[in-house]
């Protein structure tokens, strides 16, 4: 092996390494609540770690004249692979070009960090550590470093899988740890490429104790892998090790043994041996859980361990998981793909095509599933940028995998032929996981560092000449203006694309980070308009805050909701196919319509967001999400009709949605049918619509349109009743309605209740007294009406009222007491009625007398009395010893 040192200074050398270093540990860097998705942050991270690399390369390479750039010629078979991922990276862009919707195919979302721009700067860092780390140490030790990233991964994994220290961190209880990583198959995926480099250095280290350190960190590795949960990953690790050792040349041991001080042909196959039954117990595993319902002790006696047999062992499971909704997923891309079969959708664009032939009744149901990625990196490459960029990029792989076998062939190096053979094993499980998965950027990251590794050992075990760049001797005007105009590039590439969107992304993790109340306090601080790249996804945000915690605001409702479709409607310029945005701006225009007093305007606005939904059904036929809000703009309309008409088209699409009954069965009361309309109500509740609070006062409003009280009342009371220290407005309008129904009910002792709870928070209303009087008229007789109408008085100062209304409620308790002399309910009633009345010394008496004549109920009079006071208490004391 050649062993080139390019010629850096040594404080070149450490800013190179530094970098690299940090660059390595992206995956551990977080930075929670702010800089979240975490993944966007570290893909920007790397962005700005590359832009110093590059230009400390060009500014030593052009000014300092420090070293010179050596690269193979071009028959090197390195070649191969980089020239069929250079075709794979320009056939992507040229479908970026060509996108259906350019901006997000470059940018990509924060939520997923793709885009054409991240998976270049990718591709340009496995490039630059082929090119500028010559020397076979320094790979070794960012290796190194790549197992300390590893083990703070695995062992936050374990933390959260176990429970451990719940105060720092969250325990994950639904499926595998995460990590810090993004998902549980992210942190398996990232666990594959570790296993088998620490495995490599398992066979190869000469001492005792490294190789104790390095089987310790492969066994570490696997059981993170394990408690992730990732079945495909378990496939994956297990073709792949069935094929490191029974494909390793073992010859190539008996043949070398003074390169083997250890590792014998007799210990290798030993090693088999232990893996093949490894396997073999493995299997026997799963098809014991399989074949016996009923578990040994010491598994059942473990939730964790009997969750992870019971599920992630499990066959039908397995199948139900893959057969499923991933599959139901495939067949819906696949539908895509026909459309779009050469160029696809555009990088990131898959859920344009995706949501055109979005059908939710494909098993085992796709609802309220917004899919962005097909969960099949092959599917998901032909679906965004079509055949030939699918064809070169299974091409890439097969031709890295066979220089990689012709090194190990053509090889004598027993390093060589380890490394070679374990970066072929970590293909062969990383594409295995990709068949039912796809990338984040932590898997993104350590990959292109091992495909970089591998196109270092290709280049430097084969004998060919090298290409050598020397700094130019002189370097003119026009090139100093040229590389001015670079750094100048670079520094605006920095600020507008990297840290003025981090800013702006951060405002909206803290505000996502924090509870309701505060989150609408800080919501005015934000104007997604001024948020560049990301102007889109920040309208989305706020729109999702909105509806998310509008209900600690509700006066508010009007205003946020004018904010949120203006700021959409920007977003939809940069956007125009994401269906979820036109989806946010039909909604929102039907909650402004719904407020607005003027005729001509409300119909204007109702028109408007009827425009919004019929977009977002074109670009989503069978998103039901649509029909649904399409009803409530009917309702608002009063065109029942047609509004029942929709909910039927709903109902075509999948039946199992409720919501589409819900809307039905409104219509229909409306329209006078109060016996289907019922009907339909109950079928939605029956498949588990529970509907938001507004939901159920449009079903109060429509049977009080049929003037069906009772149905009304009873759909008005599962209403939330709104604060009324926070919401002193709202809450007396809720509780004036449900005086208004129960008085319709002919239920006046509560019908005076909830009077009584208006007054309570605005004791200024007047029009509670006249509704009082007006229940009194009603039902002249109630003691509970005159104590209500008492109480009112009281505050209000009227004593003549008041003084009439108490000697009422006194008489009328008295005369039930003469009737009943031997039960003391009534006198406790009279009792009660004083408390409240704050007629306490009365109160008081009327428990002494209780306490002589029930002795039985003393205690219970005793706590009463205890409740009003301590003077009151006193009193009660005294004259029960008298």
């Amino acid at each position: 092996m050649k062993n080139n040192v390019l010629n850096f200074s040594e404080n070149t050398q450490k800013y190179i390494f530094w970098s690299t270093c940090f660059i390595l540990l992206l995956p551990v860097i977080l930075l929670p609540p702010s800089f979240q998705p975490s993944d966007w942050t570290r893909s920007i991270l790397l962005k700005i770690a590359l832009i110093f690399l590059f230009s400390l390369i060009l500014f030593k390479f052009f000014y300092k004249k420090e070293f010179s750039i050596e690269i193979p010629s071009f028959r090197n078979p390195v070649y191969f692979p980089i020239t069929a991922l250079l075709g794979f990276l320009a056939v992507v862009t040229t479908s970026t070009i060509f996108s259906v919707d350019r901006h997000f195919s470059f940018f990509g979302s924060p939520v997923r960090s793709g885009g054409l721009l991240n998976i270049l700067f990718l591709f340009l860092f496995s490039l630059f550590l082929a090119t500028f780390i010559k020397n076979e140490n320094y790979w070794h030790r960012f290796i190194k470093i790549n197992f300390i990233s590893g083990v703070v991964v695995s062992l936050i994994g374990f933390v959260q899988y176990f429970g451990f220290l719940k105060s720092i961190f969250i325990v994950w209880e639904a499926g595998g740890p995460p990590s810090i990583v993004g998902n549980s198959t992210f942190l398996a995926i990232y666990m594959i490429f570790l296993t088998f480099s620490s495995f490599y250095y398992f066979l190869n280290v000469e001492t005792n104790r490294q190789r104790i350190l390095y089987l310790c960190l492969s066994i570490l590795f696997l059981l993170t892998i394990i408690i992730s949960g990732s079945r495909a990953t378990y496939i994956g690790i297990l073709i792949a090790f069935a094929f490191y050792f029974f494909f390793l040349p073992t010859k190539y041991i008996s043949f070398h043994k003074e390169q083997f001080k250890w590792l014998d042909l007799e210990k290798f196959k030993l090693l088999k041996i232990v893996t093949v039954l490894v396997i073999v117990l493995g299997l026997i595993g799963v098809i014991y859980v399989n074949l016996n319902p009923v578990l040994p002790k010491f598994i059942e006696g473990n939730p964790k361990i009997s969750h992870f047999v019971k599920n992630r062992l499990s066959i039908p499971i397995v199948l139900r998981d893959i057969t499923g909704a991933r599959f139901s997923a495939w067949k819906i891309t696949w539908q895509s793909i026909k459309e779009k079969p050469l160029l696809g959708w555009g990088p990131e664009n898959s859920y344009i095509g995706f949501e055109k032939y979005y059908d939710p009744t494909l098993p085992p149901g796709l609802q309220k599933l917004w899919w962005d990625r097909p969960h099949n990196i092959f599917l998901q490459i032909w679906s965004e940028s079509g055949i030939i960029a699918l064809v070169l990029y299974i091409g890439f792989w097969a031709t890295l995998f066979w220089r990689l076998q012709k090194l190990k062939k053509q090889n004598p190096d027993k390093k060589a032929v380890f490394a070679s053979h374990g970066l072929q094993a970590m293909v062969i499980a990383y594409l295995v996981v990709l068949f039912f998965q796809f990338d984040g950027f932590t898997t993104y990251l350590i990959s292109f560092f091992f495909i970089g590794y591998s196109f270092f050992l290709i280049s430097s075990y084969q004998k060919t000449e090298t290409i050598i760049f020397y700094p130019p001797i002189k370097i003119t005007t026009f090139k100093k203006i040229l590389i001015a105009l670079f750094f100048l590039l670079m520094i605006l590439f920095i600020w507008f694309w990297n840290i003025g969107p981090l800013y702006f992304n951060e405002k909206l993790s803290h505000i996502e980070s924090i509870n309701c109340v505060k989150k609408m306090d800080y919501i005015d601080d934000i104007n997604p308009e001024k948020f560049g790249i990301i102007k889109s996804f920040g309208a989305l945000k706020y729109s999702d805050f909105v509806k998310q915690c509008i209900s600690v605001k509700p006066q508010k409702e009007l205003e946020y909701s004018t904010k949120s479709l203006n700021y959409l409607k920007e977003a939809l310029k940069i956007q125009p196919y994401f269906s979820r945005t036109l989806l946010f701006m039909g909604s929102f225009t039907n909650v402004i319509a719904a407020r607005e007093k003027s005729p001509e305007i409300k119909n204007n606005l109702i028109i408007e967001a009827r425009s919004y939904l019929e977009k977002g059904m074109e670009l989503s036929p069978k998103r039901q999400e649509f029909l649904i809000e399409m009803e409530k703009n009917h309702l608002i309309a009063t065109d029942y009709e047609m509004m029942k008409k929709v909910a039927n088209d709903c109902i075509l699409i999948d039946d199992a949605n409720g919501a589409c009954y819900w809307y039905l069965g409104i219509a229909q009361i409306f329209l006078g049918d109060q016996i289907n309309g019922r009907k339909s109500i109950a079928l939605s509740q029956e498949k588990g619509y529970l509907g938001p609070n507004i939901a159920y006062k449009q079903l109060a409003v429509a049977y009080m349109s049929q003037n069906n009280w009772q149905e009304a009342l009873l759909a008005y009371k599962i209403v939330t009743p709104p604060s009324s220290e926070l919401f002193p407005s709202e809450a007396a309008s809720y509780h004036a309605t449900l005086a208004y129904l129960y008085s319709k009910a002919g239920n006046y002792v509560e019908a005076s209740k909830e009077a009584l709870e208006v007054f309570k928070i605005q004791p200024d209303n007047q029009e509670t007294i006249q509704f009082l009087a007006t229940l009194l008229n009603l039902e002249p007789n109630s003691i509970e009406l005159h104590k209500n109408l008492a109480y009112v008085y009281k505050k209000t100062g009227d004593n003549t009222k008041y003084q009439k209304e108490l000697l009422f409620i006194e008489n009328g308790y008295n005369s039930l007491i003469f009737r009943y002399p031997n039960d003391s309910t009534q006198r406790f009633n009279l009792a009660y009625s004083y408390k409240q009345l704050e007629e306490n010394e009365k109160a008081t008496y009327e428990l002494i007398k209780i306490s002589k004549l029930f002795p039985d109920q003393r205690p219970k009079a005793e706590e009463v009395v205890k409740s009003m006071g301590g003077h009151l208490w006193s009193i009660y004391v005294i004259e029960m010893s008298k």
